[in-house]
């Protein structure tokens, strides 16, 4: 029985008419002929067809053509997606570091108890070094960082204001391994710093690898034992964190033994490492929610590997090396390999040996490799398998058919409507693990009786990770790990998430995700336009930003014709923000890819006028006349803000003048206030006045010194 479709509208003709009738008199109360003669209502009879024609023609669309529609838009249903989390290694006591490779399986558990398998995106170097201590040095000096680091609060790494010259420190233990890499792991505060942050920096500059900061620089040292003494060197480093912009992994070698130092307010002997902000500016102080030694990043995807059985007797030829990656020659009869030999063919696919155990004449052999045979053809159109381990990542699916002797790649397409006869497409369902050949016509059938084999990772999307226990003992490991016996001497910290897991998305998220962006703002055509576009830079944190057409900051009193004047606001400084030279460059960069022809586009800083408040009031009785002065002058400040200030509270207005009239309401709102005496407004190079002070239209206000005698 077929499903009924879903009705989106049931209503029809005549009610569609009336109920455009009944709104007549609120939209056009002068509209009183509501006849069927009114050559208006037959207007709307012919509208209320249309609308039901249109609605009885959108409930006949299937999924299937819902799905070509979105393909039309560029979008389709988003596969499942790993977790990411991160992990903290560490060496059993008495160990010495431990060389990992890539791609490892760790054993870990989900929330429901089942078992899991995850694998490392990249190699390391455990050292037998634990994190004892974080300190911080301003100008003010040393701050113990320490406890909050401990309680898993939000630390600023160089201070709420960072300036060059800001130092933070990191002690361990134990002295770090001499020329190896140690890797240590920034989780970054904040919504902008997760993976999905990078993908857009990645996606904005087209960056493959390390990811450049626009304008910070800093560099690393340690404390070096140089004949006896401690004397700071500088480290190799590679950060993977973007400037402590981004989650990720710095990666440090000292090149000398540490010295054990006492340091600060801490009293212990700590091997120390130390970071320090060298120049440029941050668009905002830099905050680490945890910092990890020895952190790796895993993720809930493994490749899936298969044992076969070499028939007794069977015919094998070439040697099979566990981890050597070899092409195949090899022919099945009932389920068992009878003949298996090496294929030179560059072309041919290669397997990844992970086991072998040759066959005799008395006993069956095994051969073990980094794939999966998911069947046989069947030389029938449409013919669908399902794959051993589902649900899959897709990107990660390759496929072949072995015809013969003559191995054959197969495409994974989202759509067959386009395969000619001979197109070797097929459609993947990465949830269920099921792939769907053409029908002769529309995409290649699979030929009776050639051998189906995939290569792929698959996943668990849900639930999450509930811990990871050490390096998993499987087929795969056995052959990546150079001393297999570094299993036992591997620990792992409890999992953080850095990714969730998704599942599969659904059609009617997809469609919604369509709607969404055809509203995007992918040009810059309106004010609006240009302001989104510069506070959703990647990789920057513009806190404001101000579009005025038809200016240019050097010609105020000018009307420039074509010319956009964007001014950008970071976070800091607090008291006058105001953007580094690469954030400038990084915001006139996107939005000059995005602008008209014809229009120019100017990306400055704002200029700030200082303006002090001198002014005499009388408080109520009672008030501590000191303490209400100050909260008066406070009241000023943030009423000047730039970025919190204003009557919206919103920012300051660029350009709009200073009223003595709305400083009087000000002042007067403020507790402990009866009355203001008298006010003078005192602007940067000019005398007190009375009245009220003027900006050009590219400056904001900055609050100066405030003169506030209570009486």
């Amino acid at each position: 029985m077929a499903i009924p479709l879903p009705n989106l509208d049931d209503r029809r003709w005549s009610d569609l008419v009336e109920q455009g009738r009944a709104l007549i008199p609120l939209y056009a109360p002068e509209w009183t002929d509501h006849n069927a003669s009114d050559p208006g209502i037959t207007l709307m009879e012919l509208l209320a067809w249309i609308a039901e024609t249109d609605v009885f023609q959108l409930n006949r669309l299937t999924d299937r053509q819902k799905h070509r529609l979105l393909q039309l838009m560029d979008i389709r249903p988003s596969p499942p997606q790993p977790a990411t989390v991160v992990v903290g290694l560490r060496v059993v006591a008495g160990a010495g570091p431990v060389s990992l490779p890539e791609s490892l399986d760790f054993a870990g558990a989900r929330l429901d108890g089942a078992a899991a398998l995850l694998k490392s995106t990249g190699p390391i170097d455990v050292a037998p070094a634990a994190l004892r201590a974080i300190q911080r040095r301003e100008a003010s000096g040393f701050q113990d960082l320490t406890a909050a680091w401990t309680r898993n609060e939000a630390i600023a790494l160089f201070g709420e204001y960072p300036r060059p010259g800001a130092e933070f420190y990191l002690g361990f233990d134990w002295p770090l391994p001499v020329g190896a890499w140690t890797q240590l792991y920034f989780f970054i505060h904040g919504a902008l710093a997760g993976l999905e942050e990078r993908r857009r920096i990645q996606a904005e500059t087209g960056a493959d690898g390390a990811l450049r900061h626009h304008d910070a620089r800093v560099a690393w040292d340690y404390l070096a034992d140089v004949g006896g003494s401690a004397r700071w060197l500088p480290l190799d480093a590679q950060d993977g964190t973007r400037v402590f912009t981004l989650s990720g992994a710095v990666r440090l070698r000292p090149r000398q033994p540490m010295k054990p130092t006492a340091l600060g307010p801490v009293s212990e002997s700590l091997c120390y490492l130390r970071c320090r902000f060298v120049q440029g500016a941050f668009d905002e102080a830099p905050r680490a929610a945890r910092v990890l030694a020895n952190g790796l990043e895993l993720v809930q995807s493994v490749p899936v590997w298969q044992s076969w059985t070499l028939a007794r007797g069977a015919v094998v030829s070439g040697p099979f090396t566990p981890g050597q990656a070899t092409g195949l020659q090899l022919k099945m009869q009932g389920g068992e390999i009878s003949e298996l030999s090496v294929d030179d063919d560059p072309d041919a696919p290669r397997f990844m040996v992970l086991g072998y155990v040759a066959p005799t004449a008395g006993a069956s052999g095994l051969l073990t490799v980094q794939a999966s045979l998911a069947g046989a053809g069947s030389g029938e159109p449409g013919q669908v398998i399902t794959l051993a381990r589902s649900p899959l990542v897709e990107s990660t699916l390759r496929f072949f058919s072995l015809e013969g002797t003559r191995w054959r790649p197969w495409m994974r397409v989202d759509d067959l409507a386009a395969a000619k006869r001979a197109d070797a497409q097929v459609l993947l369902d990465p949830t269920r693990g099921e792939l769907r050949f053409g029908d002769g016509e529309h995409g290649r059938v699979a030929p009776a009786g050639c051998l189906l084999f995939a290569f792929y990772e698959s996943t668990l999307p849900a639930p999450a990770m509930a811990g990871v226990s050490g390096i998993a003992d499987t087929p795969r490991n056995r052959v990546l790990l150079a001393d297999p016996g570094a299993i036992g001497r591997i620990a792992a910290g409890p999992p953080i998430e850095l990714e969730a897991a998704r599942p599969a998305e659904t059609l009617g998220h997809a469609i919604g995700r369509a709607i969404e962006s055809r509203e995007a703002r992918l040009r810059a055509v309106t004010v609006e336009d240009f302001e989104a576009l510069a506070r959703e830079t990647p990789g920057l944190r513009v806190a404001r930003a101000i579009a005025r057409p038809n200016l240019y900051p050097g010609l105020p009193c000018v009307s420039a014709a074509g010319v956009v004047s964007v001014i950008v606001l970071p976070s800091l400084p607090a008291s006058r923000p105001s953007p580094s030279a690469g954030l400038i460059q990084a915001v006139a960069a996107r939005l000059d890819r995005r602008r008209m022809i014809g229009t120019r586009v100017v990306v400055s800083a704002p200029r700030y006028l200082e303006v002090a408040v001198r002014a005499r009031l009388r408080a109520f009785e009672g008030k501590d006349k000191a303490r209400l002065s100050t909260a008066v002058a406070a009241a000023i400040d943030a009423f000047f803000h730039p970025l919190t200030g204003g009557p919206d509270k919103t920012g300051w207005p660029l350009g709009r003048d200073v009223y003595r009239a709305e400083l009087m309401q000000v002042i007067d709102e403020t507790p402990g206030v009866d009355h203001v005496l008298s006010l003078e407004l005192v602007a940067q190079g000019c005398e007190p006045s009375c009245g009220n002070v003027c900006l050009q239209p590219t400056w904001l206000v900055a609050a100066g010194s405030h003169e506030i005698e209570v009486q």
